[in-house]
């Protein structure tokens, strides 16, 4: 396989789809005729900002890292794009809530959508679980606030690993659903899962299961971002409830750092 996209598109309808690593996000960039893939991320702490770029950092070479374990470190690193959106005086300290008004604004100036499969158009029924027919760049966004950026320390100790199979603990970003809608998930909702009763421990003054954000381990985004052309960030089959870390939960984020659940 050729290591850039033209060639894919040459190819036509010959490509070998199962052999490519991480395909979707692969498909998506060439469907939707946007070449580029990542999410865009919120700067939401201020002061050091040789901190922050050292974060940058360290996130773009453990997302890379991630890639090269599923295969994908030849094609898709030439089309990350992780856009940093910084504006101290609106968003330092900002709450997730207000980062996703202001996500909105973007992505609906943005926004690049994809084309209805053929077998949703045959058959006119949209359902709960499918995804929204967007890029996962312009239906997610990232917010790093001061816990995340406080994860960076262990993480520096142990990065790059001493092998493959080193543990390293995680560097954490949060990711935002900008569709999220309160409503959908309380006791009755469109969304609610069938056993919501909002018995869950409070988390932002919300009781419901899905809070409509998650933390990540920085090194599965790759992945994720891929995941999300097919599914939704409130899958109740992967969604993790914060202060746990996705994809394992046995970790969780406090305000000063990564401790086991």
């Amino acid at each position: 396989m050729s290591n850039n996209l033209e060639y894919l598109i040459a190819q036509g309808a010959n490509v070998n789809w199962p052999s490519i690593p991480l395909a979707a996000t692969v498909r998506g960039m060439i469907d939707s005729g946007s070449h580029e893939w990542g999410f865009i991320i919120y700067r939401c702490v201020y002061g050091a900002d040789e901190a922050w770029q050292q974060y940058m950092k360290y996130f773009e070479a453990d997302v890379l890292a991630g890639l090269e374990y599923q295969g994908g470190d030849v094609l898709l690193p030439q089309y990350a794009k992780w856009t940093v959106i910084e504006d101290r005086e609106k968003l330092d300290g900002a709450s997730i809530d207000t980062v996703r008004a202001h996500f909105i604004e973007w992505r609906d100036r943005h926004s690049v959508e994809l084309e209805v499969p053929f077998e949703k158009r045959l058959i006119g029924v949209v359902l709960v679980s499918d995804p929204p027919r967007r890029l996962p760049r312009f239906t997610y966004c990232l917010y790093v606030d001061q816990k995340c950026l406080n994860t960076m320390a262990a993480f520096a100790e142990k990065f790059p690993p001493a092998h493959r199979f080193a543990l390293v603990p995680p560097l954490v970003a949060t990711l935002i659903d900008a569709d999220y809608v309160e409503e959908d998930y309380v006791p009755g909702g469109s969304r609610a899962g069938p056993g919501e009763r909002g018995q869950f421990p409070p988390v932002d003054g919300r009781v419901c299961r899905y809070l409509g954000w998650e933390h990540n381990d920085v090194k599965t985004l790759g992945d994720k971002y891929d995941w999300l052309h097919g599914h939704r960030l409130d899958d109740p089959m992967d969604y993790i409830r914060p202060p746990k870390i996705n994809p394992s939960g046995h970790k969780v984020l406090t305000d000063s750092e990564v401790n086991a659940a």
